[in-house]
């Protein structure tokens, strides 16, 4: 069986909280990937490479709020992303102000003064977020720290990876083993998409999430062309493909309402 790595509680401390400007939610998904990116069961070591759905899932928000939190975490710097992966870790900064906080509150009692701390060991290995649909990420390489991660150039991109991923997932029944040259493959992707829509990455995410939900429409070869770096390279001829696919299916509904008026004017005309 194949261990599995979950958090069962978040401790929330609220003075490092108030004094990062952090909300309850924000605290908590920080927290999260503290936990996650250290924990030695961690399927890639030094990183959180847990989803946006798992980290809403386990906090109980929105995957869009997560997107929000994560761009205010980079931006106030509480935590890191990988360039090519876009795995998450703690930055020093967090672990100065959090991780290493103590909250020292003095009470006399009959003349013996007890030490209170704030600060409870919470065990890396305290893991709800399960890492177990990423676990063949261990196979991405490392990659540089991008200092200006919070752009939403980099949000967008980890939209196409989180699609390819679950899309992979479903239709082979495993998680994709990603290298370096797929997560460059993908970027290409988004890229081109991009490019065709002008610049629009919203159309293109929804390029993106077309085409791979109109798979079993392209030809036998194409189809079975199913890595990132495949479909990178055919890409001009899918989108042609499916083009081409959606042009036919136009043209056979315009032909059968133009047929469906025929037969009612000719029903109006015998009755």
């Amino acid at each position: 069986m194949k261990a599995t790595v979950k958090i069962a509680y978040t401790t929330i401390l609220h003075e490092p909280r108030k004094k990062l400007g952090l909300t309850l939610n924000e605290y908590s998904v920080a927290a999260s990937i503290y936990h996650l990116s250290n924990n030695p069961k961690a399927p890639v070591k030094g990183w959180c490479s847990a989803s946006k759905e798992q980290l809403a899932n386990f906090i109980g928000i929105s995957r869009r709020t997560v997107c929000t939190i994560l761009n205010t975490l980079l931006g106030k710097g509480l935590i890191e992303r990988q360039e090519e992966t876009s795995f998450l870790r703690s930055s020093s900064k967090w672990y100065d102000e959090v991780e290493c906080f103590t909250g020292c509150e003095e009470t006399a009692h009959k003349g013996v003064k007890k030490l209170h701390t704030a600060c409870e060991d919470s065990s890396h290995n305290n893991n709800t977020i399960s890492n177990k649909e990423n676990k063949s990420r261990a196979d991405a390489p490392p990659a540089l720290i991008s200092k200006h991660a919070n752009t939403g150039k980099e949000i967008v991109h980890q939209d196409f990876v989180d699609a390819y991923w679950q899309w992979y997932e479903g239709k082979v029944g495993e998680p994709p083993r990603l290298l370096e040259a797929d997560y460059k493959a993908i970027k290409n992707i988004r890229k081109y998409l991009t490019e065709a829509k002008k610049g629009d990455e919203a159309k293109a995410l929804s390029s993106w999430l077309y085409i791979l939900s109109s798979w079993g429409k392209l030809e036998d070869f194409l189809q079975r062309q199913v890595k990132p770096t495949q479909i990178d390279s055919n890409m001009a001829n899918i989108r042609l493909q499916l083009r081409e696919q959606h042009k036919k299916v136009t043209a056979a509904s315009n032909g059968l309402n133009i047929q469906k008026m025929i037969e009612e004017q000719q029903n109006k005309v015998y009755k």
